[in-house]
Formats: C-alpha cells, sequence, structure tokens
C-alpha cells in the first residue's frame, strides 16, 4: 500500500524522491498483513484455555414435567464441549445455582471458569444481580451481539442434541413426555460419555 502511493501513479501531489523505509510502522499495512479470522468462526478462538470460559443458554419443552418443570438450563465447558443441564420452573435468574455451579467446578475439577457467556437475554445477562452475582466469584458475563445468537451456538446445539436424546429415552421406555424432566438428566450423560475427539474434562 506504501509503496503504491511513493509511486504517485494512484495519488497525485506526492513529493518526488521520497522513499519507502525498510522497516515503517503503517498501521494500516500491518493490518493487512495479518491473518483475518473467517466470518462467523465456527472455533472461539478469545479464550481457549481448557475450563476458562463456559457458555449457557435455556431449552424449553410444550409440555410441563411431573414437578411442574417448565424448562431447563444448559451450561458447557467450550473448549471440550461438555454440559451440564439443571431444570427449572421457570426462567428467573438462577443465580445461586450458576454461583453454585463455577465453585464447584473451580473446587473438584479446578477448572478456572473465567467467563461466562450467554445471550443478551433478560433471564441472564439482562439480570444485574445475575451479573454482580457471578462478578463477585470473579467471573465475568459476556453477551453476544444484537440478533446474534449464532456466537451462542455451543449451548444451542447441545440444547438440540439432548432434547433428541430425551425422546429417543421416552420413545424406547414407552414413557409419557411429562416424565422428561427425569430422561434430561441421563440425556446430558449418554451425550457427554459419547466418543469424542475434544478434550476430554472428567
Amino acid at each position: 500500500a506504501m509503496g503504491n502511493i511513493l509511486s504517485g501513479k494512484h495519488i497525485k501531489g506526492v513529493p518526488p524522491g521520497i522513499k519507502k523505509p525498510k522497516k515503517h510502522g503503517c498501521a494500516v499495512c500491518i493490518q493487512e498483513g495479518q491473518a483475518s479470522i473467517k466470518h462467523n468462526p465456527l472455533v472461539d478462538s478469545a479464550i481457549t484455555t481448557k475450563g476458562a470460559r463456559l457458555q449457557a443458554d435455556f431449552g424449553f419443552y410444550n409440555k410441563t414435567s411431573v414437578r411442574g418443570y417448565r424448562c431447563f438450563l444448559v451450561i458447557v465447558e467450550v473448549r471440550s464441549k461438555y454440559g451440564g443441564t439443571f431444570t427449572r420452573r421457570s426462567k428467573h435468574p438462577p443465580i445461586k445455582l450458576v454461583v453454585w455451579f463455577v465453585i464447584y467446578l473451580r473446587k473438584h475439577l479446578q477448572l478456572a471458569c473465567l467467563c461466562l457467556w450467554t445471550d443478551g437475554g433478560g433471564e441472564l445477562f439482562g439480570s444485574e444481580a445475575f451479573r454482580q452475582a457471578l462478578l463477585e466469584i470473579h467471573c465475568t458475563v459476556e453477551a453476544t451481539g444484537v440478533d446474534s445468537s449464532n456466537q451462542n451456538g455451543k449451548p444451542e446445539n447441545l440444547i438440540h442434541q439432548v432434547t433428541k436424546i430425551v425422546h429417543q429415552l421416552l420413545f424406547a421406555g414407552g414413557a409419557n413426555v411429562e416424565l422428561w424432566c427425569f430422561a434430561i438428566i441421563y440425556g446430558m450423560l449418554l451425550r457427554n460419555l459419547r466418543p469424542s475427539t475434544s478434550d476430554s474434562m472428567w
């Protein structure tokens, strides 16, 4: 870019006799010379240390379970893609639950859990009390961009996989859909135990 400018062919009025230095600090040239991240990257490279970043999202069932559960919270570790699920009766911010889970992962699995990434919904990131509670245990809550739920794809994919396993378990056992709150625990266990090329976490 600097060579084209100094040649005077593309921009008029450049004084003659100016030479391109061997080493220059042109911010544009440096930026253009770097490898760019592809659009919608499949791998999040922001925090690559195993256990440093978690992602969370809510899943829903059209049928209320026999115990009154209407939805479930999914938390997935970004690098290993291992997940945990918790049945919930509402989308009320699960402050105590998530704080306990982060502390549990740090104590028993020696994971850093520095960041929790979620969408911008009011049940998680939209709750100031939720963000403050995690900040007090040194875990930052981050949100995806506006109308960019694909950036939170790992928990969404996990929800899709687990619900398919739950449907298969209920169908194979001849059980009613109201029992999904029991099947989802085993569905997540089966999903975590399947063979994978990702790094094992527990």
